[in-house]
């Protein structure tokens, strides 16, 4: 039981870093992207009356949008919080995601059945689907603790490196637009 519970603490420290992270991210520092929706701003005319002028404003990014690549993934929800975490790795055979609810009363513990090893989970928190990658070609589409789809990747051949050996190395969803990485 203590192994058990030691398994959690690490995964479980690291995705409650990654939460505090998220409030002061800054998801775009270099990117020259314009923002959008009108605002107003006054200004005054020639005979000294205001006017209002429209202005850009950012749209406000979705939770999650400024989250790495990640054996883990944060999905936010509403007052829900919750964390996909594979069993496997990349030097590992273990099957199946652990979707671990770490905050609101909305999200139940459960395991999501892989047919093979997953290395990495990234979560989208607009559209609440986690996309995993496998250490082959197998892409999962989980949507809360359902397998919903598998998808297979166009990688050939496999890389190694000092954590082990994958043809689909990781994976980021990309919550402004709903494309994974």
């Amino acid at each position: 039981m203590l192994i058990r519970a030691l398994k959690w603490m690490v995964p479980l420290s690291v995705v409650i870093a990654m939460l505090l992270s998220i409030k002061g991210c800054d998801p775009c520092p270099s990117c020259k992207h314009k923002p959008v929706g009108p605002t107003a701003t006054r200004t005054s005319t020639s005979t000294g009356s205001p006017t209002t002028t429209p202005t850009s404003t950012p749209t406000p990014l979705p939770a999650s949008a400024c989250i790495p690549s990640s054996s883990l993934s944060v999905l936010v929800q509403g007052s829900d919080v919750a964390s996909y975490v594979p069993d496997g790795n990349w030097g590992s055979t273990s099957p199946n995601v652990e979707l671990v609810p770490i905050e609101g009363t909305g999200i139940t513990r459960a395991t999501v059945v892989t047919p093979t090893a997953v290395n990495s989970c990234s979560s989208n928190s607009t559209t609440g689907q986690t996309v995993c990658s496998s250490n082959g070609t197998d892409v999962y589409l989980i949507n809360g603790s359902t397998l919903s789809n598998t998808l297979t990747s166009s990688a050939v051949g496999t890389t190694s490196f000092s954590g082990g050996t994958c043809s689909t190395c990781g994976v980021v969803v990309d919550a402004t637009t709903n494309q994974a990485f």
